[in-house]
């Protein structure tokens, strides 16, 4: 069974985006939302490899929610998978916010 851990940075990332569904739509999409980032446990390959390039010494991997226009940062480190960061899905992806998803900060 893999593991879940959200840094405490992606975790804040996390709780803004639900807030926001809260205020916008609604608590049932908010939940939606925290529940599509747990699809992962189940499926921890589904993830691009594509910005792996862009940090040195870790596999990272992203995923685009389905239904939300958001991706995921993780990496995947034995039986258990970290998220890095969340961003929204139009956003230019920068080094700067991979390092400081690295780190967790």
């Amino acid at each position: 069974m893999i593991r879940l851990e959200i840094t405490p940075f992606a975790r804040s990332q996390v709780k803004d985006v639900a807030h926001y569904y809260v205020k916008h739509a609604s608590p049932a999409v908010a939940a939606r939302f925290r529940d599509a980032c747990r699809f992962l446990t189940e499926h921890p390959g589904a993830g691009s490899l594509r910005f792996a390039c862009l940090l040195t010494g870790i596999a990272l991997r992203t995923w685009s929610l389905q239904r939300f226009p958001f991706r995921l940062f993780y990496v995947l480190d034995g039986s258990v998978l970290r998220i890095l960061a969340v961003d929204h899905a139009r956003r230019d992806v920068t080094p700067s916010l991979l390092e400081r998803a690295k780190r967790g900060a």
